[in-house]
């Protein structure tokens, strides 16, 4: 049988930072102390790192993966290796009011707690390279399912540890073939996504009055922060 079939992703976690597909609802949230980015790249870097993890089998039972995936713009030295993809921002990313009372989340073993600030929203792109055009037809199919991997949800759940062990929802909004003469002859071959990514700011605290503040010690369990 030949055609495009099922993309793979093992749910194993990135071999970087461990960013990984939450695979199911239920499954338990433990925030840390841990924080690499900001939350504008906590996004980018999280969506990045999972592709680095998929790969698909097609025609044939021909393999394809990213040989480089960047979360920004290559360096102007960096030699180029197709296929690969690249994940950037688009404009200016939204915050939105989180709750309408702070809430703060212990961190255990620590006198620390995370405060949940704000809600920020960012529209970003993923962009595919590769140099024929099946390759591209299967990469942007690969996206296509992985963007949408979950029965109990519409969209991705990443878990970032770079970023507190956040959770963060992504939604593909469009995709478009971009092609062009002098494209063509270099033999470039791309496909566009258009992405929404929406995390949760936090902020460390500690030594904090809690009298006016309300108190959260649980491990969240089955709750999307995003």
């Amino acid at each position: 049988m030949t055609g495009i079939q099922d993309y793979v992703n093992e749910l194993v976690p990135s071999p970087r930072t461990g960013t990984k597909l939450v695979r199911r609802a239920d499954t338990k949230q433990v925030l840390t102390d841990v924080r690499e980015t900001d939350t504008r790249t906590a996004l980018t870097r999280g969506l990045a790192e999972y592709l680095e993890t998929l790969s698909i089998n097609w025609t044939g039972g021909r393999a394809s993966r990213f040989k480089q995936v960047f979360q920004t713009w290559a360096e102007p030295e960096s030699v180029a290796e197709y296929p690969s993809a690249v994940v950037y921002a688009v404009g200016d990313g939204t915050y939105e009011d989180s709750v309408l009372s702070p809430t703060l989340i212990h961190l255990p073993g620590t006198r620390y707690y995370l405060r949940q600030v704000a809600e920020l929203r960012l529209n970003m792109t993923v962009e595919v390279w590769a140099t024929d055009p099946k390759e591209r037809m299967a990469l942007t199919a690969m996206l296509e399912d992985a963007f949408d991997p979950h029965e109990f949800m519409t969209g991705l759940r990443l878990e970032l540890p770079h970023y507190h062990g956040q959770r963060a929802t992504f939604e593909k909004l469009s995709m478009a073939y971009e092609d062009a003469p002098d494209t063509a002859q270099r033999r470039w071959r791309k496909s566009v996504f258009s992405m929404s990514g929406h995390i949760t700011q936090l902020r460390r605290v500690g030594n904090l009055p809690l009298m006016d503040l309300r108190l959260d010690t649980q491990v969240i369990e089955g709750v999307d922060p995003g």
